[in-house]
């Protein structure tokens, strides 16, 4: 079984900064579809990884306030 840790030595052996991590990147994205995209963006562009993972989290804001409306 994979753990988050492996994915993560994965992103660091292709020269991915430590902030991110797989565990932001399933954080910011919708489902599961996503984060494998964005994994892959991450992987083939190393040194835009943060840039990446702050469009995802700003593409994906509005599902994650109709979430916490829908919770309240």
């Amino acid at each position: 079984m994979l753990r988050p840790a492996d994915f993560n030595s994965k992103l660091r052996e292709r020269g991915v900064e430590e902030k991110v991590t797989v565990q932001k990147i399933c954080e910011v994205c919708k489902n599961e579809k996503d984060a494998r995209a964005v994994l892959d963006e991450v992987s083939n562009n190393p040194s835009k990884a943060q840039e990446i993972l702050n469009e995802v989290m700003i593409r994906n804001q509005q599902v994650f306030q109709f979430e916490k409306v829908l919770a309240s």
